[in-house]
């Protein structure tokens, strides 16, 4: 547990063969630039490697035999890698890994995936397509079209993704994760009629970027946070707004 937490001058550490566990927060805050995982490892602890913003490349020694099973929450969190392979199908839903990474531009599964499917844009859905795990942060889209068929967003799925000012949702849309949206560039969302639940401050951003939300509901549902507007510049719900030519909401 913290074996190097926030030891500021570690750079490089050899992990031995044979270990099992890396405890939670045991090199957060270090500036690490690079960790070889041994493949008997079966568990990465909570913010393992939460705020190494010098880190830019986890390995994986002999990937496809991984041992690997758990992945904590904010394992990688604000870390400073541009490419992530998930090995043995790790299940990361809700773990929320990767939020903050800010460098993140692709992640790769293994050939055998049956967990996780990634789209034509590399963005990271469950096999089934109802959930969207992760965008990564870094890609350079402005525009991004959910697929159809998704269900729920998974927490922080687009967090600190400030490329984008655009985000178009399905009508099979049913869930909305927490911090699903924070701190993006994005300009406005339209939240389907089918979205019962949106959990907190799914749309919080710095008051400069403030995003417009239009609702196709007529107002709030029952299953969506009592913040869940927290930090939006306005909020229209039907009847009180419209599409122009162009497919653009405006309010009414």
């Amino acid at each position: 547990y913290m074996a190097f937490h926030d030891e500021k001058e570690l750079r490089e550490v050899i992990l031995p063969s044979g270990l099992i566990e890396i405890s939670a927060l045991a090199f957060a805050h270090t500036k690490i630039e690079k960790i070889i995982i041994p493949k008997t490892v079966q568990s990465i602890g909570y913010a393992a490697f939460f705020n190494t913003k010098s880190l830019k490349e986890v390995i994986f020694e002999d990937e496809e035999n991984s041992e690997l099973t758990t992945l904590g929450i904010d394992a990688f969190a604000s870390s400073g890698i541009s490419t992530f392979k998930l090995v043995n199908d790790v299940d990361i839903v809700g773990m929320d890994i990767f939020h903050g990474c800010t460098q993140l531009e692709e992640i790769t599964l293994e050939a055998t995936s049956t967990r996780y499917i990634l789209d034509e844009h590399g963005v990271l859905y469950l096999a089934d397509g109802t959930t969207l795990v992760y965008y990564p942060a870094a890609k350079t889209l402005t525009t991004y079209d959910i697929q159809a068929g998704t269900q729920k967003i998974d927490d922080y799925a687009f967090y600190m993704s400030s490329n984008l000012t655009k985000v178009n949702m399905p009508s099979s849309l049913t869930e909305i994760g927490a911090s699903a949206f924070s701190y993006t560039s994005i300009q406005y969302l339209v939240i389907p009629l089918s979205v019962a639940t949106i959990k907190a401050s799914a749309f919080l951003v710095a008051s400069s970027l403030a995003m417009t939300i239009y609702v196709e509901a007529t107002s709030a549902q029952a299953g969506w946070a009592e913040n869940w507007d927290y930090g939006i510049a306005a909020v229209y719900y039907s009847p009180n707004w419209a599409y122009d030519a162009f497919g653009v909401p405006y309010p009414l």
